[in-house]
């Protein structure tokens, strides 16, 4: 995770680490609730990309 760009991270440690719902995120980061799912739904997709890149790395 810590290869993801520092937005991405930041709002899928808030989701996923932290426990904080679409709302609540969207007021912490000051973000329209749509731009917040934009940036969490791409935020999960490069981190899906970069674990696959991982993943073939090691084989």
């Amino acid at each position: 995770m810590d290869e993801l760009n520092p937005r991405y991270k930041n709002a899928l440690s808030l989701m996923h680490l932290e426990g904080y719902d679409y709302e609540e995120i969207t007021e912490i980061l000051k973000l329209s609730y749509g731009s917040c799912r934009t940036l969490i739904s791409r935020a999960k997709e490069q981190l899906k990309l970069k674990m696959k890149g991982s993943a073939l790395k090691e084989i």
